[in-house]
């Protein structure tokens, strides 16, 4: 069994906005909404879990999941909303909890990450099946420098060997749980769950991503998303509603 825990628990304040940042609109759509129905539709999946603040559960079962599951009504995938915590970690940490199967492989996904294509997904479920834990991510292009509290450089890190990660990050139920009831015993906070992994000594594959697979986290990479947006002809949910339109 294959269950996602798609990630949308943030407030959003690096993006200055009065509306949570998954909630902002893309060609009229709301990013979770888009992310959502990449999961929906990609087939992989027997559960998708949704971690959301708490206060907004009822607004994403009303306004959110409508647009994101399309089709009949029988073709349709369970989707749980989990109340998110006080931080990324603890959201997860939450979406683990909640989930009942055991056996599963898990997919962890950023909520604001619309553009993820059910290929990549797929690819990274393929390689955690054989390896046990596996994220996306592109090899760095640009020159890395590590410096100092000043900001003085300290060394030119070799780039061959640097990659930027980006999720979905694929697990074992068993090990994705153990590193976060690891990291929560021994108090430490890491970036993604893949950090968490690593540090018990277990190997996470690194899958090639996509360039277009962006996280939307500032004012700037709501530019960029917009601009993708536009440049893929509109997203397919909005083409699907558009479609619906027509007809009703």
């Amino acid at each position: 069994m294959k269950i996602a825990i798609i990630v949308a628990g943030g407030a959003g304040l690096r993006m200055k906005t009065p509306l949570r940042k998954q909630y902002l609109l893309l060609n009229g759509v709301p990013i979770l909404a888009m992310t959502l129905q990449a999961f929906a539709e990609s087939g992989l999946f027997s559960r998708i879990h949704v971690v959301v603040p708490s206060e907004d559960i009822e607004f994403c079962k009303t306004k959110i999941l409508p647009l994101s599951i399309s089709g009949h009504e029988e073709k349709k995938i369970p989707v749980q909303f989990v109340s998110g915590g006080k931080n990324r970690q603890d959201s997860v940490c939450n979406g683990i909890m909640s989930i009942e199967n055991r056996d599963s492989l898990v997919v962890v996904h950023d909520g604001v990450r619309p553009f993820i294509t059910q290929s990549k997904i797929s690819d990274c479920i393929k390689a955690a099946e054989k390896h046990g834990a596996a994220c996306l991510g592109l090899p760095i292009q640009d020159t890395l420098k590590k410096v100092d509290s000043n900001g003085c450089i300290l060394e030119t890190l070799e780039r061959h060997s640097t990659w930027y990660t980006q999720t979905p990050q694929t697990f074992t139920y068993s090990l994705l749980r153990k590193a976060h009831e690891k990291a929560r015993k021994e108090g430490f906070l890491g970036t993604d769950d893949a950090c968490l992994v690593e540090r018990m000594g277990v190997r996470v594959i690194m899958v090639e991503g996509d360039k277009l697979n962006i996280k939307i986290t500032t004012r700037e990479d709501m530019i960029l998303a917009e601009m993708i947006s536009a440049n893929l002809g509109g997203s397919n949910l909005l083409k699907n509603l558009l479609s619906r339109q027509e007809k009703s």
